[in-house]
């Protein structure tokens, strides 16, 4: 992935929301300016305006500030443009000029900076703040995650038995890494977010009633109704254990339990 990266060619992500877009770029990179650009105003890319005598100015953004700090001290940068499809127009025009330029007026980035964004795909909940104009000015490369990089990612951040038998689920594929289901506010997206989301709250709770509640709430119904049986399994298989350890200990003292005084 990181040879893909050059700043020589701006690359647009194009995926799923939750599959790790963002993880990906801050790992290729020594120091990355996260915009969110659905929470942009045009101001915060071309500067706040302001006039001395006859003369209108543009103050330098503090992106391009940071930017060219941490070139200077030798980090390899990356300005990342997050959500890019639900940009404004207003925003979205000034970071067209910006991609194809490199500058904004004065304000200029670092010759060695690369340009990364990324987007969701209508399906997706994805804007339409992405114009042709911005598109051919990127490289669009479809994001698709990795399952048993996911799964090697999980692994060694969950380790309850609940949780692994959940992610060697997904390993061998019996579990979906991402789908999508429903319409408005009944839509659910399972991805490797919502998936480690609600293995966070499967490692700390266990599984319970309300592990079911947080899982429907995350999930689609099908990853959802899937993770939720392996984590019964793992209680299940517990329990069996436990009865039978103690069942072995009261064979051991020929079925009489020993008086305690």
């Amino acid at each position: 992935m990181k040879n893909l990266l050059t700043n020589k060619v701006p690359v647009l992500f194009v995926g799923a929301p939750g599959v790790g877009k963002t993880a990906v770029v801050k790992q290729c990179f020594d120091y990355v300016e996260v915009i969110l650009t659905s929470t942009m105003v045009e101001e915060d890319a071309a500067g706040i305006p302001y006039r001395e005598g006859e003369y209108d100015y543009r103050t330098i953004p503090a992106l391009f500030r940071r930017l060219r700090e941490a070139d200077e001290k030798g980090l390899t940068t990356c300005l990342f443009f997050d959500e890019l499809d639900k940009a404004r127009r207003s925003v979205a025009d000034t970071l067209l000029t910006l991609v194809a330029s490199r500058r904004i007026g004065d304000a200029a980035l670092p010759e060695r900076t690369c340009i990364v964004a990324a987007a969701n795909p209508p399906q997706y909940g994805g804007g339409d703040g992405v114009s042709d104009a911005m598109i051919s000015r990127f490289s669009v490369v479809d994001f698709v995650p990795s399952v048993s990089g996911w799964a090697d990612w999980a692994g060694g951040k969950f380790k309850s038995p609940a949780a692994v038998r959940v992610i060697e689920a997904v390993r061998g594929g019996i579990i979906p890494l991402i789908e999508c289901v429903g319409e408005g506010l009944d839509k659910r997206i399972s991805s490797p977010r919502t998936i480690s989301l609600a293995l966070e709250y499967l490692e700390e709770k266990g599984s319970s009633d309300d592990f079911e509640r947080i899982a429907t709430g995350l999930l689609t119904a099908n990853v959802a109704s899937l993770c939720i049986s392996r984590a019964k399994v793992i209680k299940n298989d517990s329990l069996e254990k436990s009865v039978s350890t103690k069942l072995k200990a009261l064979k051991h003292t020929n079925g009489i339990k020993p008086m305690v005084f």
